[in-house]
């Protein structure tokens, strides 16, 4: 079974130059799993003009971003998409485990990204 964790995190768009709340995949998933087709791999560009990593804690530079499926021109998912997103993981063979989002959302530590849930596809 392969699991992935579905994330949320602040991203900065220069391009019109605003903030959103984007969905994220813990990592690139296998050529051949279907959720691939909504996976695009993006730079990160700085938050903040002031912000630096450091040896301890380095800035991320590069992530795993979902795209709206459907979307013709790539559009990035946020959380106003989340119904959308699992409809088309449950559509294509993924399960939703609640269990294990609660488990995380309800314990003491707390994670600098916002976990929204974890999910699952047998592997065939």
């Amino acid at each position: 079974m392969e699991t992935y964790s579905l994330l949320s995190i602040p991203f900065y768009k220069s391009v019109n130059q605003c903030y959103i709340k984007a969905i994220s995949l813990d990592r690139m998933p296998g050529i051949n799993e279907p959720i691939n087709q909504i996976v695009k791999r993006v730079r990160y560009e700085k938050l903040s003009p002031f912000q630096e990593g450091t040896e301890c804690n380095p800035l991320k530079t590069c992530g795993n971003i979902i795209i709206k499926p459907g979307s013709s021109c790539g559009e990035m998912a946020t959380l106003d998409d989340i119904p959308l997103i699992f409809t088309w993981l449950i559509q294509n063979g993924y399960l939703i485990d609640t269990s294990i989002t609660q488990m995380i959302n309800q314990g003491e530590v707390r994670m600098s990204n916002p976990i929204i849930g974890f999910i699952s596809k047998k592997i065939q």
